[in-house]
């Protein structure tokens, strides 16, 4: 439960703390562990973040602005993790934090790829949590860059992008179809590569098969036909 978790004033103190840090390692794993405690800790927060919003979000910017590139790829999976426990909540600073996003979302060097994968995360967590009506042309945009960005050959750079689609599905229904012709090759190809896959058994876990999902529809009506399948099959016997 949230309640047992540490306050998130604990951690962006020490964030504000760790500035003053004179050895820049030091600083960037103490500032990694604290967004890694704010990814876990907001996830949980629900309404209760509400008070910590500004001060959260104004501190997780500025890391993003100056961290090196590990303590970035935490800080992104902590902003996402602070807009879906404050849904709705989250609008105000969804325009700066886009911009902040948009420019990782452009990135094709190979060190910089799994970053923009964090944040391909990130911006469809934003979109899901403050809905189209608010993001309309960040919708179109990153749709493009996630589009863009299955191109590139990075299989977790991929497997966050199915997810995006995933989140996107849930944002805009049936407007994903005209997307169809170029996702579906993509996520073919990524069920008939040679990688080796992690199957969790979840279907949370699974970004794949929720994409696809997303893409077929809600997927009702299958069952039925396995019973008339099953039906025919007695009928025979």
């Amino acid at each position: 439960p949230a309640s047992r978790l540490p306050p998130p004033r604990s951690c962006y103190q020490v964030l504000d703390d760790s500035q003053a840090q004179g050895q820049q390692s030091v600083k960037s794993k103490v500032q990694a562990k604290c967004c890694f405690a704010l990814e876990t800790f907001c996830e949980n927060l629900g309404d209760e973040i509400v008070p910590f919003l500004e001060p959260l979000m104004a501190r997780l910017c500025a890391l993003l602005r100056a961290a090196p590139r590990d303590t970035q790829e935490i800080c992104v999976s902590a902003i996402a993790s602070v807009a879906l426990a404050s849904e709705a909540r989250f609008t105000p600073y969804f325009a700066p934090t886009y911009e902040l996003m948009r420019t990782l979302l452009q990135q094709t060097g190979d060190a910089e790829l799994k970053l923009r994968s964090r944040a391909m995360e990130c911006v469809g967590h934003m979109i899901e949590a403050v809905g189209r009506e608010q993001c309309e042309d960040a919708v179109r945009e990153s749709t493009a860059f996630a589009l863009s960005g299955l191109q590139l050959g990075l299989p977790e750079l991929r497997e966050y992008t199915f997810g995006f689609f995933a989140q996107l599905g849930d944002v805009i229904g049936d407007e994903l179809a005209p997307l169809l012709p170029a996702l579906l090759p993509a996520c073919v190809a990524a069920l008939e590569s040679d990688e080796t896959l992690e199957w969790r058994g979840g279907a949370k876990d699974d970004t794949l098969a929720a994409t696809l999902a997303k893409l077929h529809g809600d997927g009702e009506g299958d069952d039925d036909d396995d019973d008339d399948d099953d039906d025919d099959e007695d009928g025979r016997r």
